[in-house]
């Protein structure tokens, strides 16, 4: 579990983040701010003249410290990845994340050796043939030894399903998601050396997006997940919710739970009783008792 801690000017929200945290609520402008933070203190954007003067810089800690870029990696899920663009492997490619994951090693791979070995023997064909063309000078052909990027830069990707090529309006919106989903959690699952922070930005939570995203096993592999959305139409852990209303509440933290919540309640519940109401609150389950969860939120 970790402790991450957005600061914006004299405003401070902290909460726990475990495997998943899904940020859920009305006030859709402070979920939005949020996740805008970290995103900008990943991409390193320094604060701004503005926000300086307006006394509204912003910083991310994590476990009360500044984010280590060696050690923690940002990954972006959302609606407008798409696939033909993602294929052209440029800078926040997903695919080239996999790729650089998968062979990170190949360069010492039996076959990218025998190529190297095959290109200096053209190489030295090709001087050959070159040879006497002027009389003062001689070309030397030489080719670059195989690495990872060289390999990657001559990459010609397709995504092949039932012997035939797709492509990106072949695939609907839970295929979108779910797909850039299936690549971070195989880079996760490759590289344990690096902490991965996710952020998936949607415009709608199905129950089949919940569901992938409830299968993430990966102990490196830290999600959040920003949706427009109040409520879901499914089942979530009551710790792994970011209420986000008139207030910011996380609901795995008791402490908060007790002094934001329970004491402004009219009758009397424990914590347990308490954890029941607000998980059927935000996942549309009938209440046997109205106690006006949305306006104390």
């Amino acid at each position: 579990m970790d402790k991450i801690t957005i600061i914006k000017g004299s405003k401070v929200i902290n909460f726990a983040l475990g495997q998943i945290k899904y940020f859920l609520g009305d006030d859709f402008n402070v979920k939005n701010e949020i996740v805008k933070i970290i995103i900008k203190h990943f991409n390193k954007v320094d604060n701004s003249p503005y926000s300086i003067e307006e006394e509204l810089t912003s910083s991310v800690l994590i476990n009360d410290k500044k984010i280590d870029f060696k050690r923690i990696k940002l990954l972006e899920v959302n609606n407008h990845f798409n696939l033909n663009d993602d294929l052209k492997l440029r800078t926040k490619s997903l695919t080239l994340n996999l790729l650089e994951t998968v062979f990170y090693d190949i360069e010492y791979n039996e076959e990218v050796n025998t190529l190297n070995i095959l290109n200096a023997s053209l190489a030295e064909y090709m001087t050959a043939e070159l040879k006497e063309t002027t009389e003062s000078f001689e070309y030397a052909v030489d080719f670059d030894d195989l690495t990872i990027k060289t390999i990657i830069k001559n990459l010609n990707l397709k995504i092949i399903k039932n012997l035939n090529e797709l492509n990106q309006y072949d695939l609907d919106y839970e295929n979108n998601i779910g797909f850039q989903i299936d690549i971070v959690n195989k880079i996760a699952s490759l590289n344990k050396n690096i902490d991965f922070l996710v952020i998936v930005e949607i415009p709608k939570l199905t129950k089949a997006i919940i569901s992938k995203l409830n299968d993430f096993k990966n102990d490196n592999l830290k999600v959040i997940v920003l949706c427009p959305e109040a409520k879901v139409d499914s089942n979530i852990a009551i710790k792994n919710i970011l209420s986000c209303n008139n207030q910011v509440i996380d609901l795995s933290n008791e402490v908060d739970l007790y002094n934001n919540v329970l004491l402004n309640l009219d009758k009397r519940l424990s914590i347990d009783e308490l954890n029941t109401y607000l998980l059927n609150y935000f996942t549309q389950k009938e209440l046997k008792i109205d106690l006006n969860l949305g306006e104390i939120l």
